[in-house]
């Protein structure tokens, strides 16, 4: 299960500091992951109810 939260973490990350290049490659880095597309097939309303259920605890 540890695949949804590195996929909702590479989804939500954002450059907040530093050198506004190296911000850019990492957005591009970001956006050009295979991560979304390799999830396996079926498991996105299990992973939005996992996650759900989750939330409370990472608070």
């Amino acid at each position: 299960d540890a695949w949804v939260w590195e996929h909702q973490a590479l989804v939500r990350a954002r450059p907040v500091a530093g050198d506004v290049r190296i911000g850019a490659a990492f957005n591009e880095i970001r956006r050009n992951h295979p991560l979304p597309a390799a999830r396996p097939h079926g498991t996105e309303d299990r992973n939005r109810r996992h996650a759900h259920a989750h939330r409370g605890q990472c608070r």
